[in-house]
C-alpha cells in the first residue's frame, strides 16, 4: 500500500511540476513592466527610459526609432507579442513626449489603427461641420426652378 501511495504521489508531483511550464510567465512580465511605466515622466531621455524600463521589444514590425514598445498586457495565449499587448513610449528629439496606447492613438500616429477615441464634444463638432458641409453642397447642386415662360414663347413662335 505504501508503495502504491508513493507512485501516486510521484505521478501527481510530476504532473504539477510539468504544468509549471505552461504557466503564463508573460503575465508577470507585463505586470512588472506596467509598474515600471508608472515611473516614466515627460522629458525623460532615451537613456533614462532604458535604465528604468530595460530594452524595448526588438524585431517587432511596429517598432520605430522614436517609438519603443514594451510588453504589458497578455491577451492571447499564443506566445506571440502583438501590438495590442504592448504599450508605446513615444520620443521626440530624444525625450519622452508621451506613452500609452491612448496617447499614441490620439496624438502621434493613427495610420494602422482601426479605431480612434473621440470625446463627445469632438464628435458633436465633427457632426456639425459635416452637416453644414452637406447642406452647402445640396444648395449648390439644386437645379434652378423651371421657367415655363421661355417654353411657352417658343411654342407660340412655332405655332403650336
Amino acid at each position: 500500500m505504501r508503495f502504491f501511495l508513493k507512485i501516486i504521489f510521484a505521478v501527481l508531483l510530476t504532473v504539477i511540476v510539468s504544468s509549471c511550464e505552461y504557466c503564463n510567465w508573460a503575465y508577470f512580465e507585463g505586470e512588472d513592466t506596467r509598474a515600471k511605466l508608472s515611473n516614466v515622466r515627460i522629458g525623460m531621455t532615451k537613456q533614462e527610459v532604458l535604465d528604468l524600463m530595460g530594452e524595448p521589444l526588438k524585431n517587432e514590425k511596429f517598432n520605430k526609432p522614436d517609438i519603443w514598445f514594451y510588453y504589458t498586457n497578455v491577451r492571447w495565449g499564443d506566445s506571440l507579442t502583438v501590438r495590442e499587448e504592448s504599450t508605446p513610449v513615444v520620443f521626440s528629439e530624444g525625450r519622452v513626449v508621451g506613452w500609452g496606447n491612448d496617447y499614441y492613438k490620439t496624438e502621434y500616429e493613427f495610420k494602422d489603427w482601426d479605431e480612434r477615441i473621440y470625446s463627445e464634444s469632438e464628435q458633436q463638432q465633427r457632426e456639425a461641420v459635416l452637416g453644414s458641409l452637406t447642406e452647402a453642397l445640396q444648395k449648390d447642386t439644386e437645379l434652378p426652378q423651371k421657367d415655363d415662360t421661355a417654353e411657352r414663347d417658343l411654342k407660340k413662335l412655332m405655332g403650336k
